[in-house]
């Protein structure tokens, strides 16, 4: 059988993670500043590209009538 003092210090401690995370608090101010500063660069570096494109056929096996209209009714 397994031992039962393995089992009493299983816990997540809330306190010590915190406070872990409060030491390393520049660090993450770190990181993330420079995560963003990149993506700033990358945002506005990059030149703006849209592309739009439609194909228009004529009708060949229905007439106008046909064709549902689906707007506002009036």
């Amino acid at each position: 059988m397994s031992n039962p003092s393995k089992h009493l210090n299983d816990e997540i401690d809330l306190i010590e993670l915190l406070q872990n995370l409060w030491d390393g608090k520049w660090i993450i101010a770190g990181v993330s500043a420079a995560a963003v500063a990149i993506g700033s660069a990358y945002v506005a570096l990059t030149p703006n590209s849209f592309d739009a494109s439609i194909t228009v056929r004529p009708l060949y096996d229905h007439s106008a009538s046909d064709v549902i209209y689906l707007g506002p009714k009036g």
